[in-house]
């Protein structure tokens, strides 16, 4: 592998959950079932956080195959003359969780048991992402179909025309792989996402006091304009010019959509971020 590949491969930043400081969860045992993460992102970030310490019982997390895959998938890219995607720590979380939520529950499938997408998990699971465009793929490799050859786990989720077109898609910037191991065979979720900006600190899933929402962007000339909190329907619920944000503008679970002024083109766009808690 180049330097180059070697050099995008790397992680980019702290996992988002570690940052999150919850460590009296981190210590405690992996308690995902059937049903799933809690609805809200306090409860999903505890839950998540236990699990990515200590893996649900039967499965196994295999970081060896998610990097041998995350090369194989940049080769793939470079090879069609596109960029290597960058791999980032908050999006490797929210892949192996949900590998690791298909291989507890069985199932395969982009929505969990509370109707959640990709796009949610992101938003609960990476705290300082701002994010454009983003995609997911999932696949499962029988385990009498899986000899330990990465190149099978590739081959697997190429199998599907979405998959593929989610792989050589040149918007996308970051991206993260989950492999998750039991007895019954392999679970595989990647993630991809364009990245805009990040937070300057990883954003609290509960308001305790007023936050600011400070961010760098990767275009010069961008910088925070507003915010509004939006339903997972997409209905606004409250909506503001500047930077401050308080407990008492969020009374229900909602989306964090950060408005960015771009200075060389004057014009105003809301790019994603995190989930909060309300009302509790």
């Amino acid at each position: 592998m180049t330097v180059m590949l070697q050099t995008m491969l790397k992680t980019c930043a702290v996992s988002a959950l570690a940052a999150a400081a919850f460590a009296a969860s981190a210590a405690a045992e992996c308690q995902l079932d059937e049903s799933g993460y809690p609805a809200t992102a306090a409860g999903f970030i505890q839950t998540a956080s236990s699990c990515l310490e200590t893996p649900p019982a039967g499965v196994v997390y295999r970081p060896d195959l998610e990097q041998r895959l995350a090369e194989l998938v940049n080769a793939d890219r470079v090879e069609v003359g596109l960029k290597p995607l960058i791999l980032r720590s908050g999006l490797i979380d929210a892949s192996r969780l949900h590998a690791a939520d298909m291989a507890t529950s069985g199932y395969t499938q982009h929505r969990d048991a509370l109707n959640r997408g990709h796009a949610d998990r992101l938003r609960v699971v990476d705290r300082t992402l701002l994010s454009g465009m983003s995609g997911e793929n999932i696949a499962f490799v029988p385990a009498d179909k899986f000899d330990g050859d990465v190149a099978a786990l590739l081959t697997a989720l190429k199998a599907h025309p979405a998959n593929n077109q989610n792989i050589r898609r040149d918007g996308f910037t970051h991206m993260g792989v989950g492999v998750s191991e039991t007895e019954t065979g392999v679970y595989l979720t990647q993630v991809f996402v364009r990245l805009e900006g990040e937070l300057a600190a990883p954003m609290p899933a509960s308001l305790a006091s007023r936050e600011r929402i400070i961010a760098d962007f990767l275009r010069p000339g961008q910088d925070v304009y507003g915010w509004r909190l939006v339903t997972p329907e997409g209905e606004t619920l409250a909506q503001r010019r500047g930077r401050g944000l308080t407990a008492s503008d969020i009374n229900q679970t909602a989306y964090l959509d950060v408005a960015v002024r771009d200075d060389v083109d004057d014009t105003v766009r809301y790019v994603r971020g995190p989930m909060l808690s309300g009302g509790q």
